[in-house]
């Protein structure tokens, strides 16, 4: 059994997810998982990744996945 993803392999995992988002009709579910990106991408020293993230997470756009 593999362990916890670390943070780089964490943040590719969500944007794996995210492409699987078009199928996924809970704009609530999408944004979570948004969120859980830019967390990573913010651990993982991507700051301006994460930064943009979450600021379109914030401003509503689900659209921008």
């Amino acid at each position: 059994m593999r362990g916890l993803p670390v943070r780089g392999e964490a943040a590719i995992a969500y944007s794996q997810a995210l492409k699987f988002a078009d199928k996924v009709k809970d704009e609530e579910r999408i944004a979570g998982v948004r969120v859980q990106l830019a967390y990573a991408q913010y651990m993982s020293g991507k700051l301006e990744e994460a930064f943009t993230t979450a600021e379109s997470v914030a401003k509503g756009d689900v659209k921008n996945r």
